[in-house]
């Protein structure tokens, strides 16, 4: 029998925290779990990557990418993030 929902929850937040947050960090960004529907992992991400135009970069090819590698029953992450709602997006002065 396969992992329940809260099991692979907390997986993935631990992952975050050690592993996603911090690369994100530098740009002053973040990324956190919204919800787990099955094989789809909903993510918001803010900060610096709230707004920014790279975040759907990061969030396909970078985020997604590891997840998949730690978990690979997850086969997509979706960004549930309000972009327009961005304050300060990361951007190189």
């Amino acid at each position: 029998m396969g992992e329940n929902e809260e099991t692979k929850i907390e997986k993935l937040k631990t992952f975050f925290e050690d592993s996603i947050t911090p690369a994100l960090a530098g740009h002053g960004g973040f990324a956190e779990i919204v919800e787990l529907k099955g094989e789809k992992l909903y993510i918001r991400i803010g900060g610096g990557c709230q707004g920014c135009a790279m975040a759907q970069m990061t969030v396909k090819s970078g985020i997604e990418s590891a997840v998949m590698k730690f978990m690979p029953e997850i086969t997509e992450v979706i960004d549930a993030t309000n972009h327009a709602g961005g304050d300060k997006p990361y951007y190189a002065e």
